[in-house]
């Protein structure tokens, strides 16, 4: 891969498999020319998707991002909700030299407002002060009707205070379950494209 290409690799929701959602259509924009120097677009399947368990999705992350220094330093995290919560806890057991270009989170947040069973390993507390240092850039996509966390403008302030995130507001989005949805691919090409 070459210093100046980028691999995106993507981390779903909460019963969110590589076609659901916004995902093909996102993935279809970036390869139809939306942002230059995109290298790979990867949708791993990750297991019981409707039961996730932290430590089988995070078994595939680590085994799609791989070893190789280049290619993770290339890297941005496309990530839907529990899927920021993956990639986060995902950079909290790596080591201090590992950094990624980037995290781009849609819907992420720090907590729920009505949280279910089987959550409580993703919303587990996260070692911000490790995990910071090993994203290049954090860009985070709230939207302010946002059924899981009502209150977005919280939820902003706590991802500009934790990680120092650039944060875009989707107004009317809910927690971005349609197929379609050209503000991400914009504000992803804003933030990362050449």
């Amino acid at each position: 891969m070459s210093d100046d290409l980028k691999r995106l690799i993507l981390v779903p929701r909460w019963g969110g498999w590589p076609y659901s959602d916004w995902y093909p259509y996102f993935r279809g924009e970036i390869w139809t020319g939306a942002v230059e120097g995109i290298a790979n677009f990867v949708l791993p399947d990750y297991p019981d998707v409707d039961a996730p368990k932290i430590d089988e999705w995070l078994k595939v992350l680590d085994a799609v991002m791989g070893d190789d220094p280049e290619k993770i330093a290339n890297t941005i995290l496309i990530t839907h909700s529990l899927g920021t919560r993956a990639a986060m806890h995902f950079l909290s057991r790596k080591p201090a030299d590992y950094k990624i270009l980037g995290l781009f989170a849609v819907a992420g947040w720090w907590t729920l407002d009505k949280p279910w069973p089987g959550l409580e390993p993703w919303a587990a507390e996260i070692d911000i002060p490790n995990v910071a240092p090993k994203i290049g850039k954090t860009v985070v996509v709230l939207s302010d009707n946002d059924e899981y966390t009502k209150d977005y403008q919280g939820n902003a302030a706590l991802w500009r205070e934790r990680l120092d995130a650039a944060v875009e507001m989707c107004p009317g989005a809910n927690h971005f379950f349609d197929e379609e949805i050209p503000e991400l691919v914009e504000i992803f090409a804003k933030n990362f494209g050449e």
